[in-house]
């Protein structure tokens, strides 16, 4: 009888255990669609296994399961069941397409996002950083680089709003498509790219158009102070007007502040009058962090070129 009641106690444990994972996995999957519709498009299934058995990850019809030895220590489940997750439901058809330590970096950083978002559970986030993200970007100078960047980009917002949207688009497009090394080539660029710009101090230009042969995007900051005072969008329709000549194909609209905000708006909507080819795929007003440091509102919109 006691064997019977140890083994319904553990049976009960285990299933509240996973029953609090997908549950705070699903929070993430919600919160980042806002952001991104469908970049993690896979549900979670855990099946706990015995010690002997290798743990692994599958993706089976709209789910990713995940076998998994159960631990005592609650953080190293949530934290490995996470970083498993990611690693099958972000991104799959683009990853033939991207150097596989940026691939790795972005399943790092993207556990560590969704660790964070975790608020009564941070100290699975803790227990990540000391037992697996550390430990791999200490011994991998480059692998150590690309999770720098990628933590600045984020902090810009450019990480889920462009980086891994441009990435899933990629997929799509290449899938089935073997990688002969221009693609990953491509990503490595379009991640640098984005780098410079988050790196970017006031009043210096960086080109913030990457024109290859499958990642072709226009971003456009919106406005420095006199443009806003200026309350004009002309200068913005010129730049646009170029750049869909050079065939860009997605158009990303950036604003930090208020002020700039409202006249981003305007231009957005100024955009879709003008040029008939183009129309809104999304837009969103989201919290981001300036070069200062100092945590601003921000806005953004997507605009496709529907001619490409």
């Amino acid at each position: 009888m006691s064997r019977l009641f140890a083994w319904g106690s553990k049976k009960a444990e285990r299933t509240a255990t996973s029953r609090n994972i997908r549950s705070k996995i699903e929070s993430f999957i919600k919160s980042i669609d806002t952001e991104v519709k469908d970049l993690l498009p896979y549900g979670l299934k855990i099946k706990w296994l015995s010690p002997e058995t290798t743990k692994e990850a599958f993706i089976e019809e709209d789910r990713v399961v995940i076998m998994l030895n159960y631990h005592q220590n609650q953080d190293e489940n949530l934290s490995k069941t996470t970083l498993l997750y990611i690693n099958k439901a972000l991104i799959p058809d683009a990853r033939p397409h991207i150097h596989k330590k940026l691939t790795r970096a972005i399943d790092l950083m993207m556990t560590k996002k969704a660790l964070f978002s975790f608020i009564e559970a941070r100290s699975a986030l803790n227990h990540f950083i000391d037992s697996v993200l550390r430990p791999e970007s200490d011994s991998d100078t480059e692998l150590k680089e690309l999770c720098s960047v990628i933590d600045l980009i984020d902090e810009r917002g450019l990480f889920t709003r462009i980086l891994l949207r441009e990435l899933m688009e990629l997929g799509i497009k290449r899938a089935g498509v073997t990688e002969t090394g221009d693609t990953v080539h491509e990503t490595n660029e379009f991640t640098k790219m984005l780098k410079r710009i988050s790196e970017k101090e006031k009043g210096k230009d960086v080109d913030p158009t990457f024109l290859k042969n499958n990642i072709r995007v226009s971003i456009i900051f919106v406005a420095r102070p006199e443009k806003v005072t200026a309350n004009r969008t002309k200068p913005y329709l010129d730049v646009v007007n170029s750049k869909l000549k050079k065939s860009v194909h997605t158009f990303y609209i950036f604003a930090r502040g208020d002020r700039n905000i409202s006249f981003a708006k305007s231009v957005t909507k100024a955009c879709l009058q003008k040029f008939k080819q183009l129309t809104k795929g999304y837009s969103e007003e989201h919290p981001t962090k300036g070069t200062s440091g100092t945590i601003v509102n921000g806005y953004y919109a997507i605009l496709y070129n529907r001619k490409i």
